[in-house]
């Protein structure tokens, strides 16, 4: 009876060792597993942190060189701009006398035929003091007071004619430079 006493709780001890044994192994599994989840998981954080870092590098790179494509080409468009107004510059002068010319020659042309006016005008006056025979001193005084403020009249409307065409000529030029 002692013989299968002592069997049986051999056994039962032996049992037990065993369930401890498979328990310990079993956390032991469950924490190698857990390990590794948390291993992989911050393997995969770090990959994604790269990922962004290297699209934000990337997209950076593509705003840096927009920004250096829009900087060039203002800068070619003001290159371009300054040289259309050295060329302007350039070439104004000798349009500008050659227009000046033109139009001081019509000016010229039209004061001959004014001047030719006064002169008719005056041959008339002349021709009218001769054929009055005299007509007295003081009337021919009188006439000719008359003629000279004529005269004032006319050179003062010649000279408003002249400044009236000098504005007409400097918007004509700055019509044609715009």
């Amino acid at each position: 009876m002692i013989i299968i006493i002592t069997i049986i709780i051999i056994i039962i001890i032996i049992i037990i060792i065993i369930i401890i044994i498979i328990i310990i192994i079993i956390i032991i599994i469950i924490i190698i597993i857990i390990i590794i989840i948390i291993i992989i998981m911050i393997i995969i954080i770090i990959i994604i942190i790269i990922i962004i870092i290297i699209i934000i590098i990337i997209i950076m790179i593509i705003i840096m060189i927009i920004i250096i494509i829009i900087i060039i080409i203002i800068i070619i468009i003001i290159i371009i701009i300054i040289i259309i107004i050295i060329i302007k510059t350039l070439l104004r002068p000798r349009r500008r006398r050659r227009r000046r010319r033109r139009r001081r020659r019509r000016r010229r042309r039209r004061r001959r035929r004014r001047r030719r006016r006064r002169r008719r005008r005056r041959r008339r006056r002349r021709r009218r003091e001769g054929g009055g025979g005299g007509g007295g001193g003081g009337g021919g005084g009188e006439e000719e007071e008359e003629e000279e403020e004529e005269e004032e009249e006319e050179e003062e409307e010649e000279e408003e004619e002249e400044e009236e065409e000098k504005e007409e000529e400097e918007e004509e030029e700055e019509e044609e430079e715009i």
